[in-house]
């Protein structure tokens, strides 16, 4: 045999070897569930409470946490097993959640129930101010569109009485573009708007909904009058919720 053909060799076996290292079955860790599914996973953080994992499906996505109670036990690409299910008795809760700003996920609004006071509130806000900005943006984008529109119009008008005849025709297509372009964003511009405020503000009222099946309120503040039947003195009582 060559040394060309031995060096071919090699990086033949090389190649194959590599190939069958990255394409076995066992190179991710295995999430086993009470219920018997399971999730391809790379565990990134075990606490006393839960696991926080990525899905190997989306390693590039994020991040995921999974209360005990509902894991049968790991399989880590090592081949070493960890027992979940006799270290934690099984407590209802929210399965999957994720770690940081659930509301701006689109499942948040799917599982509104699940997901604590002090989240709902943040989304309330979050989606009140996204609610704000598009309806700012809308109008803002409305009010310089207008802009072209009456230059175009007022173009238009102006060929009319023109003497020339080419500068009647040059003033007439200047002015056409003008009106349609700003007709076209103002348009596009209220449409994307108008959408997007819709959104935001259905998510809104979602939540604030939730809130109010709760009993809780969205306003941290709250005042409620009192009395004072010894001084005969009438008073304002105020109150911060953190």
């Amino acid at each position: 045999m060559s040394i060309k053909t031995r060096i071919y060799f090699f990086l033949f076996l090389a190649l194959s070897s590599i190939h069958l290292s990255y394409g076995q079955p066992g190179s991710f860790d295995l999430i086993v569930k009470i219920d018997s599914t399971t999730i391809e996973a790379r565990i990134l953080k075990i606490t006393n409470q839960t696991v926080n994992f990525k899905k190997t499906s989306n390693p590039d996505g994020p991040e995921f946490q999974m209360n005990k109670s509902f894991i049968a036990y790991i399989q880590f690409e090592n081949g070493e097993r960890l027992e979940i299910a006799s270290e934690v008795p099984y407590t209802p809760s929210p399965l999957i959640s994720y770690t940081s700003r659930p509301w701006v996920y689109p499942h948040f609004i799917d599982k509104l129930p699940q997901w604590p006071d002090n989240d709902l509130r943040n989304a309330k806000t979050f989606f009140n101010r996204k609610a704000k900005s598009f309806k700012t943006f809308g109008l803002l984008m409305g009010g310089m569109s207008t802009v072209p529109i009456v230059i175009g119009a007022a173009k238009i008008s102006n060929s009319t009485h023109s003497n020339g005849y080419s500068n009647t025709s040059e003033r007439r297509s200047d002015g056409i573009q003008l009106l349609v372009g700003g007709s076209s964003a103002f348009i596009i511009t209220g449409m994307i708007s108008l959408l997007k405020y819709n959104s935001y503000h259905s998510k809104s009222k979602l939540v604030q909904q939730e809130l109010e099946n709760r009993k809780l309120s969205f306003n941290r503040f709250s005042a409620s009058p009192k009395f004072n039947v010894k001084q005969q003195s009438y008073g304002l009582s105020l109150r911060y919720k953190f």
